[in-house]
């Protein structure tokens, strides 16, 4: 390999420089061409430099980069290549930068924002995963290893994201749903056509009917005398409804022990657990303050607030803010 020219180390052409700083007569050191600005066109006499309206160090502090050496560790500037005070070469050293500064980015990774976990009757929360702030995250029996023995979960259940302190999840197609605890506290809780129900170990689903339109020749459709407005399924398997209560009043309670619909063998189901109600063409759910909750299926996605349960397979979980 040869030897280091001047120009290597952006030195003035016609000149030669000792890489260890070593002056020779009539020579210049690295450093002074380190330092040294490109000289102006030759003139037949030589002058003083015109007096500038600026300082000439602040204009080259201000557009002149630099690389640490990897070696000394002198500030370089970009593209020389060669350190002006240890003579290292530089090429290598500006090549991994990038890298560098991925690695001090590592040093600092993002800090999670939130905590997935599951409530288990018995053990109590456990935490699960952390959550950080813009990660989506998929979960599901072949790709969550707390949810590889839950047979009730789709493979990829779920999406669930965090934004700005926002949690939303998402179901993504699976068979059994996503269902969301009904806060007993709260408002009562819209109910569409189609939208499930679980209430201890029952499964519901809301059918809502339309109301008869008469036909083209104004013959209004039969009917029994309380026509029915909606549904209230028992579902037995995929597609398989079991009873069904037809929905004629404009209120319903269910429960294990009163109220219009009961569960008497269900232990989990309370007393009252809970509300269905029709007002004008609208109908909502209540929960009345059972002691295992209403969980009602989520349509695509649907926003969390940080404690609220939800149901996924066959287990219980939640998100805690951090």
């Amino acid at each position: 390999m040869a030897p280091p020219s001047a120009s290597d180390f952006g030195g003035i052409p016609g000149t030669e420089a000792d890489p260890y700083g070593a002056t020779v007569a009539g020579e210049v050191t690295i450093n002074d061409i380190l330092n040294k600005e490109e000289p102006a066109a030759a003139t037949s006499q030589e002058s003083a430099p015109a007096p500038s309206s600026e300082p000439e160090s602040a204009s080259s502090s201000e557009t002149t980069e630099f690389v640490v050496c990897p070696k000394c560790g002198a500030q370089v500037p970009r593209g020389f290549k060669f350190c002006g005070v240890c003579g290292h070469p530089m090429e290598e050293a500006q090549a991994s930068e990038e890298d560098l500064n991925a690695t001090v980015q590592d040093m600092h990774p993002p800090q999670p924002v939130a905590m997935l976990m599951s409530q288990d009757p018995q053990h109590g929360p456990t935490k699960l995963v952390d959550l950080y702030d813009g990660q989506e995250m998929v979960v599901g029996r072949e790709v969550s290893d707390f949810m590889s023995d839950d047979y009730y979960a789709s493979p990829r259940h779920a999406r669930i994201v965090i934004n700005n302190g926002e949690i939303f999840i998402e179901d993504l197609d699976s068979l059994n749903g996503v269902f969301v605890k009904i806060s007993s506290s709260s408002d009562p809780m819209p109910l569409e056509d189609g939208m499930r129900i679980r209430i201890g170990g029952e499964l519901l689903k809301f059918r809502r009917y339309p109301a008869p339109k008469p036909s083209e020749d104004g013959a209004i459709p039969a009917g029994s005398p309380k026509r029915a407005w909606g549904r209230l399924e028992v579902v037995t398997g995929p597609g398989k409804p079991g009873r069904a209560y037809a929905l004629t009043k404009d209120r319903y309670i269910v429960g294990r022990e009163e109220g219009d619909v009961i569960f008497p063998e269900d232990g989990y189901v309370s007393g009252k657990h809970m509300e269905i109600t029709k007002m004008d063409d609208e109908v909502f759910i209540l929960d009345l303050q059972s002691s295992n909750g209403t969980y009602l299926s989520i349509r695509e996605k649907a926003r969390l607030e940080p404690g609220n349960l939800f149901l996924m397979g066959w287990r219980l979980y939640t998100i805690e803010l951090v």
